[in-house]
């Protein structure tokens, strides 16, 4: 499954968005992190 350039960069923002935002639940859960 060959990608284009811009497919594969709307793909990369995409999952480290998505990485981020499941990060941050669970920080906010644990309440651990650089964050108050």
């Amino acid at each position: 499954m060959a990608l284009s350039s811009p497919q594969r960069i709307a793909l990369i923002v995409a999952f480290f968005g998505l990485l981020a935002f499941v990060l941050g639940v669970i920080a906010e859960n644990k309440k651990v992190g650089p964050f108050p």
